[in-house]
């Protein structure tokens, strides 16, 4: 994309994906896109192109990282769900043998115990 960015503006902040950084994206948003937009409003009809450029520019950047973000917590949540079906796996296997040990205990008759408590 920074082909099609003629002026020397063309520098695009990669923000890394994580809870820390969604504030950059914010101050991202409004360093690019604010400045781009007042400069077209206040642009003469002969370097209106050349503004237009600019902020379509800084609209590419912050859509770049907003898109980065969402594949990380696309990746993150994907992540989780293999990580609760896991869960419910080894849940579904202990209910299992916990029913079987219950089964095991109902059938077996209580026998009294012989020793004193006195004795201990």
């Amino acid at each position: 994309m920074s082909n099609n960015c003629l002026s020397k503006n063309c520098d695009c902040e990669k923000v890394e994906p994580s809870l820390e950084n969604c504030s950059k994206l914010y101050e991202l948003n409004d360093l690019k896109i604010r400045p781009a937009m007042r400069k077209i409003s206040v642009s003469e009809w002969c370097n209106i192109n050349e503004a237009i450029r600019q902020a379509f520019y800084a609209v590419w950047c912050v859509f770049n990282n907003l898109i980065s973000f969402i594949c990380y917590i696309l990746r993150v949540v994907k992540c989780l769900e293999k990580k609760v079906d896991n869960l419910c796996k080894i849940t579904k296997c202990q209910n299992s043998q916990l029913a079987e040990i219950l089964s095991l205990l109902k059938s077996t008759p209580v026998q009294e115990c012989d020793t004193d408590c006195d004795k201990c």
